[in-house]
């Protein structure tokens, strides 16, 4: 095999020689073009890969799903550049806000949107979300979105008072068809970083995702937004 190889890279080699510079471009381009364009795509995603070895994306620190109606990508932006301040290392992790509302329009659209929704679900990849009042309940019937006590021992006490007093309650029927009463959002009325960005916050609650565990994160998520602070700091 190896000398069959070498024999025809010989002859290939002694055909060139015999060659102008033009027809030798022109012989090279028509057989092997395909052979170049593998070979440069071979390259571009082993230098990919090496890349991101060497260089990994950063990682989400907390990713927020906003479910509370339309709104404007760069608005989300500036509220995921805001949260910044609590990411313990800004070159490895992000605070990532993304719209999830489904707007009826585009149907494919929707469809990708609640495909990608439930896939970062089932891989506990959705931390937190952002959504209506009329929401909640839906929402915990469906185990999207679970109770919130473990929240408030990361909390400050300052914070802690302040999220008791606007947690939510909710009744509603499990999936095992019991009654249920738990704690599962809080309401973000008047929170300050959200009002200085323009985000109308009367009907916004915030709910944890039921696959979601970065309680610390999140508690800092709250801190940032009610008080412009970090917990630790």
């Amino acid at each position: 095999m190896i000398s069959k190889i070498r024999k025809f890279f010989a002859e290939e080699i002694a055909k060139l020689r015999k060659m102008s510079f033009a027809d030798k471009r022109w012989y090279i381009w028509e057989y092997y073009k395909i052979h170049i364009f593998l070979t440069i795509f071979a390259l571009f995603v082993t230098g990919y890969l090496i890349h991101r070895a060497v260089f990994p994306p950063p990682r989400d620190y907390v990713y927020i799903a906003w479910q509370a109606g339309p709104i404007h990508p760069l608005l989300l932006d500036e509220l995921s550049e805001s949260l910044h301040p609590i990411v313990p290392d800004m070159e490895r992790y992000v605070v990532a806000v993304r719209s999830y509302v489904i707007s009826g329009a585009d149907p494919q659209h929707d469809q990708a949107l609640i495909t990608r929704f439930h896939a970062l679900l089932t891989v506990g990849d959705l931390h937190v979300t952002l959504l209506p009042y009329e929401d909640l309940t839906p929402n915990a019937e469906f185990g999207t979105i679970k109770a919130i006590d473990d929240l408030f021992p990361e909390l400050s006490p300052a914070m802690y008072e302040n999220a008791r007093a606007r947690a939510v309650t909710v009744d509603f029927i499990d999936r095992d068809g019991e009654e249920v009463s738990q704690m599962v959002a809080i309401h973000l009325a008047g929170a300050p970083l959200l009002e200085e960005l323009g985000i109308d916050t009367t009907n916004l609650y915030l709910a944890l995702i039921s696959t979601g565990n970065v309680y610390s994160a999140v508690a800092n998520v709250l801190e940032m937004m009610f008080e412009g602070g970090v917990l630790g700091e």
